[in-house]
Parts: structure tokens; sequence; C-alpha cells
């Protein structure tokens, strides 16, 4: 399953998160979100999209039907 970890925060958490995940992952990492250029690729391909603010210039998270946007916070859990 391809997951996509954007911008510096996911990508720190990204190593925390794939080690504690029990279906395995692929996760592509892009730590530079202003790579716009590379960006819209890896949102087309990713299964599940990390991130900890989505900005105005981003591409549209353009989502299927039957799909499920969880907006979680981690202040309970401690990823290391």
């Amino acid at each position: 399953m391809e997951n996509l970890f954007l911008g510096h925060f996911a990508a720190t958490t990204a190593p925390g998160i794939v080690a504690n995940v029990k279906t395995p992952l692929e996760p592509l990492i892009l730590d530079d979100e202003g790579d716009a250029g590379q960006l819209a690729p890896l949102l087309a391909e990713a299964e599940i999209v990390v991130r900890h603010i989505w900005r105005a210039g981003f591409p549209p998270a353009v989502l299927p039907k039957k799909v499920t946007v969880c907006n979680v916070s981690a202040t309970s859990q401690r990823w290391t």
C-alpha cells in the first residue's frame, strides 16, 4: 500500500508510524512540499496521505466515493 508522508512534520513521523503499523506500507516521503511538480503525481498514486496541514496552494484532494477521511490527533500517542 503506497502512502505519502507530506511535509516536514509528516516526514519526521514516518519511521515511527511505519514501524508500528501492521499493514505493509510503501512509504513515499516528500519533506519539501513546495515542489508542486513532484507533489501532484505522488498524490495521484498514494492510497494514504499523512499531512499536518493542507495548504490552499496544494492540488485539490479528489477522493473517490467510499473513501474515509480521518482527522486524528496524536497527542495521546507518542511516536519515536
